[in-house]
């Protein structure tokens, strides 16, 4: 009885720690995009700039 309440918690800790994994991944990625795509805009040519500056 106790084994098994142990191992549907030990379950659910998965599900649980699975989701935030990939929640976290997903937010480090769009993050790393972001800068990216920032950096490319600041040190790219003034020619190219969208807000013709």
């Amino acid at each position: 009885m106790v084994k098994q309440r142990s191992d549907k918690s030990q379950e659910v800790l998965g599900a649980v720690f699975g989701v935030i994994r990939t929640m976290a991944g997903a937010m480090v990625g769009g993050v790393i995009a972001l800068a990216f795509v920032i950096g490319a805009v600041m040190s790219g040519p003034h020619e190219s700039d969208p807000w013709g500056e």
